[in-house]
């Protein structure tokens, strides 16, 4: 057996560089393009999954707005649902329960690429400072280019979509929300929601005129 002490001379190292140079530039660019399409595929998961669940939250809360008699304080008329085209106020019993009489002002809204949340507890139109102290503010999702709401009125054939629902003493038949997101960050899909209640609260039936009382006269 013969040993040979003497090494790599200064050409094979240049040439094995050559070569590792040439395997592992093609094989970064791999990684780099399964890290890159990996992140996207993230990216676009997580965005779904936020996206799906604010349009359940919404689902939830809208469904179940209250018709809250708008006389209830007396002479000050405090509407029980008021909408525009790019927010909207209601009255909302946000986690059903038979057992439970609290309900909720919420108020949705964008801003700044945020389409965010109020919540402030309802006390019969009364803003006390309990109220005030129980706000609750949240961002529900980002990178939001712009909002659009639109509410459904029942008429005797059909219905009409409106971009405003002021002054009203009843509440939509339903809610429409079209969402776009800044640079396509996520995909909002026309969500349409019925609500579940149109009839006013503490109604007091009039026979003769086939109508609710509300307020004082209500009882």
């Amino acid at each position: 057996m013969i040993d040979d002490d003497r090494g790599f001379t200064l050409l094979e190292l240049l040439i094995a560089v050559a070569i590792m140079t040439i395997v592992a530039v093609p094989l970064s660019q791999s990684l780099s393009l399964g890290l890159n399409t990996w992140q996207k595929l993230h990216q676009e998961a997580s965005s779904a999954e936020e996206v799906l669940l604010l349009r359940r939250q919404l689902l939830k809360w809208i469904s179940h707005s209250y018709p809250a008699d708008p006389l209830r304080e007396g002479d000050d008329v405090e509407y029980p649902f008021v909408g525009q085209q790019n927010s909207m106020q209601f009255i909302s019993t946000l986690n059903p329960n038979p057992q439970s009489d609290e309900y909720y002002k919420v108020n949705l809204a964008t801003s700044e690429g945020n389409f965010s949340v109020t919540i402030v507890p309802d006390h019969g139109g009364v803003e006390d400072s309990e109220s005030e102290n129980s706000k609750l503010f949240a961002v529900m999702i980002e990178n939001v280019e712009s909002v659009e709401f639109r509410y459904f009125q029942k008429q005797t054939l059909g219905g009409v979509w409106l971009e405003n629902w002021q002054n009203q003493l009843s509440l939509p038949a339903a809610v429409k929300i079209r969402m776009q997101a800044i640079d396509n960050a996520f995909l909002w899909p026309e969500l349409i929601v019925p609500i579940a209640v149109d009839e006013w609260s503490h109604c007091a039936f009039d026979a003769v005129t086939q109508a609710c009382f509300s307020g004082g006269s209500a009882g």
